[in-house]
Parts: C-alpha cells; sequence; structure tokens
C-alpha cells in the first residue's frame, strides 16, 4: 500500500511539472505573439543555425533600424538579418534578428540609465562572435528599456533587446506580423502561435 502512495506522489508531482512547463511556454508563445513584453527575460536565439535565416543576407544598412528602433541613439554599425516564418495554418510573420553596435558616448548614457539584469546568454554571445567578430560578451536585459522600444516600434514589431555592457552592443529578435492575405485570413488557426 505505501508502495502505491509513493508512486501516485511521483505521478502527481510529475504532473505538476509537466503543467508548469506547458504554461510557461504557452505564455511566451502568446506573449511574443500579441506583442507583449515577457515578465520573464526569454533566452534568444534558440538555435545558432535558425533555419529561418539559412538564405537571409547580412545586411549593415542602418536606416531600416534607425526606423524601427527611433529610441535607441548613436547607432554606430549592424549587422542583420530579415526572414519570413509562415508555419502551416497562421499568418505569415517577418523576423528580424541581428547587432546594432552602438557610439561610445551613447552606450555609457543608455547603460547609466537602466538597471541591468544579468542574462544567461551563452548562444547570443556564439551568434554575436559568429555574426560581429567581437569576444567577450556580457549579455544583460532590463524590461523596461524592452517595454519602451516595443512600445514606440511601427505596426506589430516587438521582440526582446539585451544589450551586452562590454561591447555597447544590443542583441534584437523582433517579429513582425504580416496582413493576411484572403487565402491565410480562411485558414483555420490552429497553431499554438496563432492563438
Amino acid at each position: 500500500m505505501k508502495k502505491w502512495k509513493k508512486m501516485i506522489g511521483v505521478l502527481v508531482v510529475l504532473l505538476a511539472l509537466a503543467a508548469v512547463v506547458a504554461g510557461r511556454v504557452y505564455y511566451e508563445n502568446y506573449q511574443r505573439v500579441h506583442g507583449a513584453t515577457p515578465a520573464l527575460p526569454i533566452e534568444t536565439p534558440t538555435s545558432i543555425d535558425d533555419p529561418a535565416f539559412a538564405k537571409a543576407a547580412l545586411r549593415h544598412d542602418l536606416k531600416p533600424l534607425q526606423d524601427i528602433f527611433v529610441n535607441i541613439e548613436g547607432m554606430e554599425r549592424c549587422y542583420w538579418q530579415k526572414a519570413t516564418y509562415n508555419p502551416k495554418g497562421c499568418p505569415s510573420y517577418e523576423i528580424y534578428r541581428g547587432f546594432i553596435v552602438l557610439k561610445s558616448a551613447d552606450f555609457k548614457k543608455l547603460k547609466a540609465t537602466y538597471r541591468w539584469e544579468k542574462t544567461n546568454g551563452d548562444l547570443l554571445s556564439e551568434l554575436a562572435l559568429k555574426t560581429t567578430g567581437y569576444h567577450n560578451f556580457k549579455w544583460t536585459y532590463n524590461q523596461d528599456f524592452e517595454g519602451i522600444n516595443n512600445n514606440s516600434m511601427p505596426s506589430e514589431f516587438s521582440g526582446p533587446l539585451r544589450l551586452d555592457l562590454k561591447n555597447g552592443i544590443i542583441y534584437f529578435y523582433l517579429m513582425n506580423r504580416l496582413p493576411q492575405t484572403e487565402s491565410t485570413s480562411s485558414t483555420p488557426q490552429t497553431h499554438l502561435l496563432c492563438q
């Protein structure tokens, strides 16, 4: 009898953990799709070799980023990509990811303006090294900085922003929901990100 009670107790704990994980995944996806800033820092990218960007050219033109990030001053250089994500049964998204190198004075001002919290940036550091050639990163995030920039972006752009406190580099991963066409608006939206 004790053995059964113990097994039931273990099963209950495992089910509770599964519910917590499923809830967090749903919450993060919902927040990302609906334009709200996640309350918890999420680590992006999930993979260095993101298939969405496999054929996307690496760009260095600042103007499109200046039009999106109207509150970020002192952009000196950038390394970024733009791709389209089109999951079956969902609206299409434009995805922008990349790095913005700030001018020294603007970086110091930004660094002093917010209280930056350390975030795990192992994958981010690997991607930054591969993309920019910079070394030794200290990735941080601030919810207020992220929220102010997400709220000032045009259209439906939203996504996480990270600041490297060693090199003055901002990392961004933005999604912009594209307008639906006749064929996509009549398609049932069953994918988790569509809800």
